[in-house]
């Protein structure tokens, strides 16, 4: 059983391997101040705040159109104001199963096969690189309540952070 896991995560990690870390989301990289996120994307712009991950986001991209789908961008920065994470999550009628399953297919075909967890009401996929992980993330709780959300993010790995 341990042999059969190293060589699935061997293979992950290959298959990875050939797709480009990027570093950060878009234009902009880890590391950047909040001036230079603006700079590097002239669509931020600073957001009423709102907590994200227990975190404030104070700049943001209010709507990003992404395939057929609209987003809210939110750019976190650690206790140093250097970026270390972008959420973005789909509004409206962006927020449905079909919508996860056209975005892990973008997202797959720029930086190739994700690892996919299914369970009743949740749906993930992740991409793994030394600097940046990626993990769509749709909760259905339907049909006890109305309620369905679908995030993408991007953030520096626990490893990367010293």
């Amino acid at each position: 059983m341990t042999r059969y896991l190293y060589v699935v995560l061997a293979a992950a990690s290959i298959a990875t391997a050939q797709h480009q870390d990027p570093a950060g989301w878009t234009t902009a990289r880890w590391g950047m101040t909040a001036d230079q996120v603006r700079a590097a994307i002239p669509d931020a712009v600073p957001i009423p705040p709102e907590k994200i991950d227990g975190r404030p986001a104070t700049l943001g991209i209010p709507h990003l159109d992404i395939g057929r789908s609209t987003w809210t961008a939110y750019f976190l920065f650690d206790p140093d104001g250097r970026l270390d994470a972008v959420h973005l999550k789909a509004l409206g009628t962006s927020v449905s199963q079909a919508a996860f399953v056209d975005t892990e297919l973008l997202l797959s075909e720029r930086y190739g096969r994700s690892i996919a967890r299914h369970e009743e009401n949740n749906r993930s996929a992740q991409w793994s690189f030394p600097k940046t992980a990626i993990t769509l993330r749709y909760t259905n709780l339907a049909p006890r309540i109305r309620f369905e959300t679908l995030w993408l993010s991007y953030t520096v790995p626990p490893s990367s952070r010293l």
